[in-house]
């Protein structure tokens, strides 16, 4: 297959020095799976395995205005948000394309709100920005279950996962897969829910 015809497919997210996530595991994945990468990079961050060392937010626009003008996409992976005003930009420009492109991008979501270490990679006051702002325009939301249980105000424990992934459905997205693997033992179980199906898929837990 030539760079050509290959789809294309946005990265937006953080740059991790470690290369362990953001952009540099995006970038991976989608050339793994045929793809022809492009990135606009939300925050460059320095850290490593075991800690979360700094964040520094890029201004965002700039590189989505480059890619638009000649690079659209047929996807957009979208990962770690730095601030407000980068949320709310980016849904601006998402809002601009699902009405406006001839071929309107399938767009996923993976709220990224802390590192594998356990630091916070994100402003607190993220979660209404992203709820009304960014949500309404996501195809696929992708979070694990402290993210879906942030995004929502709600526990597992009290809630259900299907409740919450209706909850996260009635926040504009059309379809939710909660990862939480590690919750289920030996098992790595992912939840998919949209409005009309709902199914668990599991596999054995390998080690990291």
């Amino acid at each position: 297959m030539t760079e050509q015809h290959k789809a294309v497919v946005w990265s937006i997210a953080g740059s991790d020095s470690g290369g362990g996530a953001g952009i540099q595991a995006d970038l991976q994945t989608i050339h793994g799976l045929g793809g022809f990468a492009c990135t606009a990079i939300t925050a460059v961050t320095s850290q490593n395995s075991m800690a979360v060392l700094s964040v520094e937010p890029v201004n965002l626009k700039s590189q989505l205005d480059a890619l638009a003008a000649d690079m659209p996409a047929q996807a957009i992976k979208i990962g770690m948000l730095a601030h407000v005003q980068q949320v709310k930009e980016l849904a601006a420009q998402l809002a601009h394309y699902k009405q406006n492109w001839q071929q309107p991008p399938f767009v996923v979501y993976d709220p990224v709100m802390s590192a594998s270490s356990g630091d916070t990679l994100a402003q607190e006051d993220l979660c209404s920005a992203i709820i009304e702002d960014l949500l309404p325009w996501i195809d696929l939301i992708t979070p694990n279950r402290q993210e879906a249980e942030t995004l929502t105000g709600q526990c597992f424990e009290n809630t259900g996962r299907e409740a919450i992934a209706n909850q996260l459905l009635n926040m504009g997205c059309n379809a939710v897969v909660i990862t939480g693997g590690h919750f289920e033992g030996q098992m790595a179980v992912d939840y998919f829910q949209d409005k009309h199906h709902r199914l668990s898929l599991s596999s054995p837990l390998q080690a990291s």
